[in-house]
């Protein structure tokens, strides 16, 4: 009999859990359509209902968290405004806000604690110059989910580079440093004879020499992090892809770089290639 009845329980269990699976479906179909007509309650009580069946369910707890961001969506924009701007104090209270609607993301938890962080050294940070610019691109990089710890590090560089006197832009480079020990392990450092720009500019070309021109793209993409509109960096970019058969993205950067340089007689070059 013993046997029978572990065939019995089996067949239960397989039998629970075909049932389970097609009312998660049904729940999790009526949460889409939900999120689709804007009403995110409605989808958040689907989801739930999904978890009360199968609690480790790990897509419902992901998509519950994304349903209250798009719930709160102008909160998050707002706070994401102000972080962008480098007004830490305000961003930290709009993420708060955020966070006590929807406490399970976790993403914005760890914004928090970098803002808690970044607060204690400024609660905003002003101005117009290439350096202040840097160094809110830096700590928003640090800060944010959506933020590139690289270009964190290599913006704090390059604004100490450019504002050596400037107290704020060392502060902001060791904070960074202190932060980020892993990342700086895979960087090279500044070197004396070239800035980070120079310095990436030629590791780019080195990488294309090499036949690396995936590391190519990333070291152009990082100077047109810390020099919005660079055109050598899009130069590089662009013949990168090239090398790699990728025309259409090629032609893309290329002529990006083309609207900045209209007189560049070797971009034009360039682009007769793909012709």
């Amino acid at each position: 009999e013993f046997p029978q009845q572990e065939r019995a329980k089996k067949l239960l269990a397989d039998i629970s859990g075909s049932m389970n699976s097609s009312v998660i479906r049904e729940h999790y179909t009526n949460a889409l359509d939900s999120i689709k007509k804007g009403d995110y309650e409605k989808a958040v009580r689907a989801l739930k209902a999904i978890l009360q069946l199968d609690p480790m369910h790990p897509q419902a707890k992901r998509m519950i968290v994304n349903a209250r961001r798009l719930k709160l969506k102008s909160t998050y924009e707002m706070a994401d405004k102000f972080l962008i701007e480098g007004q830490y104090l305000k961003a930290r209270q709009a993420y708060e806000k955020a966070l006590k609607n929807n406490p399970s993301d976790s993403a914005t938890a760890t914004t928090l604690v970098r803002l808690e962080e970044i607060t204690r050294l400024a609660d905003s940070l002003d101005g117009e110059g290439r350096e202040a610019r840097l160094m809110r691109t830096s700590l928003y990089n640090y800060a944010s989910a959506e933020g590139n710890i690289k270009v964190s590090v290599a913006a704090a560089w390059y604004a100490n580079q450019l504002a050596p006197e400037n107290p704020m832009t060392q502060t902001i480079r060791n904070f960074i440093e202190e932060k980020n020990h892993q990342v700086l392990r895979l960087l090279d450092p500044p070197s004396g004879e070239m800035d980070v720009v120079e310095q990436k500019l030629f590791a780019a070309l080195n990488h294309i020499y090499e036949g690396r021109y995936d590391l190519a793209v990333e070291e152009s993409g990082l100077v047109l992090e810390l020099s919005p509109g660079n055109t050598m960096a899009l130069k590089r970019m662009g013949s990168a892809y090239y090398l790699m058969g990728e025309n259409d993205r090629a032609g893309e950067v290329w002529r990006r770089a083309l609207k900045l340089t209209p007189n560049d007689d070797e971009l034009k070059g360039f682009l007769d290639i793909l012709k």
